[in-house]
């Protein structure tokens, strides 16, 4: 079964900014923070904005002095804001800023004697908004036969629901033309809408079903059910991956996943994650169990620890150690990260259900074992640093004291309760832990240190790539990050400048590798194999930026194995100077 999944699916751009306005208001606002109604059509989102004290109120009894209260992302009419504003609460508008020019529209035309008619879901809360704004001159159509159904009218102003579909809307604007001799058509469908409505129609002509992510009450997920069935596909509304019928998909060769503006990514990530295990399930016994085999390993960050080792013994290449001589760090390090990072993990959990579904499952289902994995490995690390020497036992004792530190809570109850809790120490930190095992744990167990350029340039090496790396995951749960309160580099500097930092990062880093073999000439060529991961960064991060590969384990792998990719390139430039009877090695 192959997956084809809908690039514009998730959010738009008013319901993103509408949770980001509830979510921070309620982290400053004094008193109860309130919304007027669902502040979008997501139960899941409904559920998270509670955790944040964000609820919703059922009407003008809850309201009162003290309380905040947002208006949802669909809008609402003049007459109900001026009823709550009476009330004495806050009022904040978190209106889609594209239902806001609609609204614009209509109470511009109908000061100059327009009746107003609405494309649209007469029940829908936008539409009621609208309507609003018509001064008592508005009409609901939902198709170019309602328009037959209406009076005669002078002048017309014809508008749509922001989500409504165009081909709709264009079989109500010409049979509107044929009626009303003075007509003006007004575009006020979304351009995000427009987009998703592009990418379903090119994924019904390959998919032979589809899978719409969404809430139950979602309009416009309705809708795209609707659309699917109406070309001829069988359509498959969800809410989670739990609703999946698995049994009836697995029928299909294609099947393609789209979801309504108000459904989160974890959602669909969670659905298409789920699709794709089913779709391997089917495979013959041995691709089945690679596949399977490859999954865990990656969500027990197997491969990252892989990549730590990687690291220290680039450092080793780097520093003229042969890694022969020193396999205990090379075991450290892969210890201490996998037990680090799983640790991490059962510390995050509210994040991990949001932003990768995917391994939240397992660690949910397998807590005791991945508990008794990291314990040990995390001894065993200890044990391997201390059978190299005091220097050894001291860092290593170091960097599992920081990693508590920067992990759990220091002081349960106060506004900073962890190190990672802090923007500003969100991602340097472990980056500085990924320097400490890859980088001064092979240092103090050297014999000897080639030269110390060699040295800064592994230290900002390890440092530049595993800040891409936090950078990179934080571009792609952003979302969820916002949601969540949390200060990665992504939510501070926003998307492009986040984008524009990695770039910057492997920039300086290509300068500084240029200028360090400049001075060394061959006796620094294992800096050769950082071009082609800078290049191999560069690659993943176009396919990111195009939205080819951007999430999911496939996604988590490809980004991980640029730790493993410098070490290799290093390695084989070594054997190859050996072989030449060049080098230390030699």
């Amino acid at each position: 079964m192959k997956i084809l999944v809908a690039r514009e699916a998730g959010f738009c751009m008013g319901v993103k900014r509408a949770l980001e306005l509830a979510v921070g208001r309620a982290a400053t606002a004094p008193g109860e923070v309130l919304t007027w109604g669902p502040l979008i059509h997501n139960p899941q989102v409904v559920e998270l904005l509670r955790t944040h004290g964000v609820d919703s109120a059922l009407g003008y009894s809850d309201l009162g002095p003290g309380k905040t209260v947002f208006i949802s992302a669909h809008g609402i009419s003049p007459a109900e804001r001026e009823r709550i504003k009476e009330t004495g609460v806050r009022l904040c508008d978190a209106s889609c800023p594209d239902v806001v020019k609609v609204q614009a529209v209509i109470r511009r035309h109908a000061a100059a004697g327009y009746a107003t008619v609405i494309f649209g879901d007469a029940g829908h809360t936008e539409v009621r908004g609208l309507l609003g704004f018509a001064e008592g001159r508005g009409y609901v159509v939902d198709s170019q036969e309602d328009i037959e159904k209406l009076p005669e009218l002078e002048k017309v102003l014809l508008v749509s629901q922001t989500t409504r579909p165009r081909d709709g809307y264009e079989q109500v604007a010409r049979a509107a033309r044929e009626k009303f001799r003075n007509l003006v058509v007004a575009r006020t469908i979304c351009a995000s809408t427009l987009r998703r409505q592009e990418e379903l129609a090119e994924i019904l002509e390959r998919a032979e079903a589809l899978v719409v992510v969404g809430g139950a009450n979602s309009a416009n997920t309705a809708r795209l059910t609707a659309i699917a069935r109406e070309r001829g596909v069988p359509a498959y509304q969800v809410e989670t991956a739990e609703e999946l019928p698995l049994e009836e998909l697995e029928n299909y060769r294609a099947v393609g996943v789209t979801a309504g503006a108000s459904t989160p990514n974890w959602l669909i990530q969670g659905v298409v994650e789920r699709l794709k295990e089913r779709a391997h399930e089917k495979s013959p016994a041995p691709v089945r169990q690679f596949f399977r085999l490859s999954r865990i390993l990656v969500k027990i960050n197997a491969l990252v620890a892989l990549g730590a080792a990687s690291l220290s013994l680039f450092t080793m290449l780097m520093i003229g150690t042969h890694p022969v001589f020193n396999l205990s760090a090379l075991a450290f390090a892969f210890f201490a990260t996998q037990s680090i990072y799983i640790l991490n993990v059962f510390a995050d959990r509210k994040a991990l259900m949001i932003n990768a579904p995917h391994r939240y499952s397992l660690y949910r289902r397998r807590r005791g074992a991945l508990l008794v994995l990291a314990g040990g490995e995390g001894i065993l690390a200890l044990a391997l640093a201390a059978s190299l020497g005091i220097p050894a036992a001291l860092l290593g004792g170091l960097v599992f004291a920081a990693a508590c530190f920067y992990i759990f809570p220091l002081i349960p109850g106060r506004p900073l309760r962890r190190f990672k809790d802090s923007a500003h120490l969100r991602e340097l930190l472990p980056s500085l832990g990924w320097v400490a095992i890859t980088v001064l744990f092979p240092l103090v167990t050297a014999e000897r240190i080639t030269s110390p350029g060699a040295v800064f340039l592994a230290v900002f090496f390890v440092l530049v790539i595993s800040l891409v790396r936090s950078i990179l995951f934080g571009l792609r749960d952003l979302q969820g990050d916002r949601l969540l309160g949390r200060g990665t580099i992504p939510v501070l500097l926003g998307r492009g400048r986040s984008k524009i930092l990695i770039v910057a990062l492997l920039g300086l880093l290509l300068i500084f590798t240029t200028l360090y073999l400049a001075a060394t000439g061959w006796g620094g060529y294992p800096a050769l194999a950082i071009y082609p991961v800078a290049a191999y960064i560069l690659t993943y991060f176009f396919l990111f930026r195009r939205r080819i590969v951007f999430e999911g384990l496939f996604w988590e792998v490809l980004v991980d194995c640029q730790f493993i990719l410098g070490p290799l390139g290093a390695g084989l430039v070594r054997l190859g100077m050996a072989a030449c009877g060049k080098g230390p090695f030699g």
